[in-house]
């Protein structure tokens, strides 16, 4: 009996039909394990895990025969430049590579994000003066600054509650405070020497 390090896969969107090629270092197949692609996360958010499928393409018994597989299977179904492929990437170790070294460079247009292209020293201060003199709406203002504030406009309950120190009387949000505060603030600890030395 072969031990496998791991097999290439294929996951298939129900709801648009686009695939993702890529590797999963098991033993046995997950069939809860997805992907785990940039695009393709996106696409779960979007549709949900139980609008994909997997079906395995190949096990692989070493590291190098899995990422060699890996290759092999993406340039079958030329997944890269396919558009009904999420893959970004021609498998194999992983690199971030811009400019005219991505894969994308081009693909969607010539200043499309995924080119790898940097935008120029003039879009970024035309973006920049837009944000400096854009109108935020009042409505707009109240949920901002309700979200600086701990509290969820969208959905009306308090992320992190503001917690008091009854022996300091500090203010403070989260975990911190119980580690620091209540039972183990410095300032009980005093009342309590003072009351065992009275």
């Amino acid at each position: 009996m072969s031990t496998y390090v791991g097999y290439v896969y294929r996951t298939r969107c129900l709801a648009n039909h686009k695939s993702y090629i890529g590797l999963h270092r098991e033993s046995k197949f997950n069939p809860g394990y997805i992907g785990s692609g940039k695009l393709l996360k996106r696409a779960l958010t979007k549709y949900g895990k139980e609008s994909f499928a997997v079906e395995v393409l190949e096990w692989c018994s070493t590291e190098d025969e899995l990422l060699n597989a890996e290759k092999k299977w993406i340039k079958t179904y030329n997944a890269v430049e396919d558009p009904d492929f999420y893959n970004i990437s021609h498998g194999g170790p992983s690199a971030i590579l811009t400019g005219e070294a991505n894969p994308h460079f081009g693909k969607f247009g010539a200043n499309h994000a995924r080119g790898g292209k940097k935008n120029t020293a003039k879009h970024n201060q035309a973006i920049s003066d837009y944000m400096k003199n854009r109108v935020v709406s009042e409505e707009t203002r109240a949920k901002m600054s309700a979200a600086r504030k701990g509290l969820n406009p969208n959905k009306g309950f308090v992320f992190k509650e503001v917690r008091v120190c009854p022996h300091c009387g500090k203010e403070g949000r989260g975990g911190i405070m119980l580690h620091w505060h209540f039972d183990n603030c410095k300032h009980a600890q005093n009342i309590q020497e003072q009351v065992h030395s009275a």
